[in-house]
């Protein structure tokens, strides 16, 4: 089990050193906030919100704390170090509390959505469309089998041309 998440994830790495970020594409929906961490996690907007407020953050006791026992509160100061000062706290604190205001926690578990296609949800399929739209060629012309010829020897011709184009395109731009 072990070495297949290892497997997985070396591979999600390998994609995102090449560009195709799996995990961006993948958003958290929230449920009844159980899962979900307040502050790290992006759950309400496009960004975690100990950016959005970090003074509030920095004043938090329990910065690992998660949506559930946030939301439900009215009194922040139970839960900051120390009360806020007023300033760029205050401001903070005040912008944080309006823009939670109007969330309301479900009796579902908090879920993931996939970005790229959110009304069949995630699949193999969606994945690869994703990765062969960025890595194979998309050529004009059409592939023509040779039928005399077997098919390794037909494959080895395609590669060949390929390569031969790309070194008569190098080779023009020397």
């Amino acid at each position: 089990m072990f070495n297949s998440w290892c497997g997985i994830l070396s591979m999600v790495n390998s994609l995102k050193s090449k560009g195709i970020d799996l995990l961006s594409l993948c958003s958290q929906k929230l449920g009844n906030g159980f899962s979900i961490r307040f502050w790290d996690d992006v759950w309400c907007g496009n960004l975690p919100l100990k950016v959005l407020f970090p003074r509030v953050h920095l004043l938090d006791i329990d910065k690992g704390c998660k949506v559930a026992n946030r939301i439900s509160t009215n009194d922040w100061n139970s839960f900051l170090r120390r009360p806020v000062r007023g300033g760029i706290e205050a401001s903070q604190l005040s912008s944080l509390q309006d823009l939670i205001r109007d969330v309301v926690l479900s009796d579902r578990c908090d879920s993931w959505t996939w970005i790229p296609d959110i009304s069949k949800g995630f699949s193999v399929a969606s994945v690869r469309y994703l990765i062969d739209a960025r890595f194979l060629d998309v050529s004009s012309t059409a592939t023509r089998w040779i039928r005399d010829i077997p098919i390794k020897a037909n494959i080895f011709l395609k590669k060949e041309e390929r390569s031969f184009n790309i070194l008569f395109c190098f080779l023009i731009n020397e």
